[in-house]
């Protein structure tokens, strides 16, 4: 049942025969706003991700940004970093091509933020 932007779904909802409590799985709710579960005796439980991590874009007004687009400019901007240190210091010379270097550390720095903040 779909009404004006609000969901609802009932997964075998019944009555415990002992406690009369409502048991099976309850969602309820709009689009935004967090989903809660009424297992066992009636108590709500919340799902442990957010709803607005179970998306794939992160809303900027009316704009809707990739998290991949995120996170890739993320993993640039911390080789970026990480590659300015090592020539502060001196150690890029023991790199055979630091080019190849800085797109080999911009992907190994982007999948680590991909896995930490993926969706």
């Amino acid at each position: 049942m779909q009404t004006l932007g609000q969901t609802l779904a009932i997964h075998s909802l019944r009555q415990s025969r002992k406690t009369g409590a409502p048991q099976g799985c309850f969602h309820a709710g709009t689009l935004g706003a967090a989903r809660a579960c009424v297992h066992g005796k009636g108590v709500k439980q919340k799902h442990p991700v957010p709803d607005f991590l179970q998306t794939a874009e992160i809303s900027l007004g009316e704009f809707l940004l990739p998290w991949g687009m995120v996170v890739s400019a993320l993993g640039f901007l911390a080789a970026w970093l990480a590659t300015a240190v090592l020539e502060h210091f001196g150690l890029t010379r023991f790199l055979w091509n630091l080019p190849l270097f800085f797109i080999a550390l911009s992907v190994l720095f982007g999948s680590v933020f991909g896995l930490v903040l993926a969706p």
